[in-house]
């Protein structure tokens, strides 16, 4: 079936440009086209829409406006804003109802790209229900400690930026919602982010206090509701796999660029638990009392009990919130990474290793029967099963030192 995509924009010539040069996805897609949101909102499609594409300004209701009426008619719907620069103001507004910022002009490839991305995942997470989460959620919490922590320094006569950028590195909601955000074309130079320290430096000091103390988009988790869902074991573990992704892609002789990737996939690998215990408790809490150990690996469970597991529902945030491919990818197979685009050893491989060494500290070997935490014939044909001894060794270190 084709995915059905409306574009607004009150320029005609940008809009038959758009015609003209996606003439080649007509077989992929159907493709409906506005000159204002009044007109677009008047179509009986907007329901069905896969995705919607608009410009931030125009005359009479604007893009902030307009995507908030699509999210109330069609709250599964892939949110694009296609605009020039915006005030500051609208850019807050944006939050939560659209999902990524491309800023004018912007390479045809690129608009593809991110809306392909967001669709093939889409269609991944079968259940409605999931996607209508997913879809609408604007930012994710953090514990209370962290929070507070970060509160504290904003809350100084002068906050540095690198005391922010350490407490954002340290919790994978926050840094989620940040890289996210910095993502957004109005906020500086373009380009998908895997750096929290390049993110908060792009966004300043001023726009992050203004983020969590006067807009209220970074929250904490109330964890009086949530004691029996292990988030704390969750938040240890995600630190610790993306130190050991970071540290497993250092020793590969990854690029920087790798590395980054690595530890943010590492911090966010299972942002897809994250997401269901704190929006959707009572099914995370099912998960939770099926699996038969208490640790981060509950795949089994979450098969038995779940239309969609954690590695899905992560990939599809991390898509809809602009973060690179490999990250994405890391995200989504890193119990099966065989799943995987690249033969190459790739932040997805450093990611599944550092995952499985760090279930050693949870009781679950590695080569555990009936839990197959590494798949040994990927990391054969990659030729790096013989390094695993020297990395759980790096982790072992590493757990000496915390």
């Amino acid at each position: 079936m084709k995915a059905s995509i409306l574009f607004v924009d009150d320029e005609p010539m940008l809009l038959q440009g758009l015609r003209r040069n996606l003439r080649h996805m007509r077989d992929e897609w159907e493709m409906l086209f506005a000159e204002s949101a009044e007109e677009a909102l008047h179509s009986s499609r907007i329901a069905d829409l896969d995705a919607v594409v608009t410009d931030m300004r125009m005359p009479g209701m604007g893009g902030a406006a307009f995507l908030q009426r699509v999210v109330e008619r069609n709250p599964r719907a892939v949110r694009i804003v296609l605009s020039g620069q915006i005030d500051k103001e609208n850019a807050y507004d944006l939050i939560g109802v659209g999902h990524q910022f491309l800023s004018k002009p912007c390479d045809i490839e690129v608009l593809i790209g991110t809306l392909r991305r967001a669709l093939a995942l889409r269609s991944a997470l079968v259940d409605e229900a999931l996607q209508t989460t997913v879809a609408n959620l604007g930012s994710l919490p953090c514990p209370s400690a962290v929070y507070n922590e970060l509160v504290a320094e904003l809350d100084r006569e002068e906050p540095s930026m690198n005391r922010i950028a350490q407490i954002v590195s340290r919790d994978l909601g926050l840094t989620a919602t940040v890289l996210h955000i910095a993502s957004f074309g109005f906020f500086g130079s373009h380009g998908r982010l895997t750096n929290p320290v390049q993110a908060v430096t792009r966004l300043g000091v001023e726009r992050v206090k203004a983020l969590v103390l006067s807009h209220g988009v970074v929250t904490e988790y109330q964890e009086d509701n949530l004691k029996d869902m292990g988030l704390d074991k969750l938040w240890q573990h995600s630190v610790r796999c993306a130190c050991l992704a970071q540290e497993i892609a250092k020793d590969m002789e990854l690029g920087k660029k790798e590395i980054e990737q690595a530890f943010v996939a590492g911090l966010l690998h299972d942002i897809g638990a994250l997401v269901l215990a704190t929006n959707m408790p009572d099914a995370f809490r099912k998960v939770v009392q099926a699996s038969p150990r208490e640790d981060t690996i509950r795949l089994e469970a979450e098969r038995l009990t779940l239309p969609t597991i954690h590695g899905t529902i992560g990939a599809y945030l991390a898509a809809l919130w602009g973060l690179p491919d490999p990250v994405v990818e890391a995200i989504a197979y890193h119990h099966e990474p065989s799943m995987g685009n690249s033969s190459d050893f790739t932040p997805l491989a450093a990611v599944h290793v550092a995952e499985g060494l760090t279930q050693a500290v949870h009781g679950c070997r590695p080569d555990e029967p009936g839990i197959k935490v590494l798949d040994f014939d990927y990391l054969n044909a990659l030729g790096v099963a013989d390094r695993l001894a020297s990395w759980a060794k790096i982790f072992a270190d590493h757990l000496k030192a915390e």
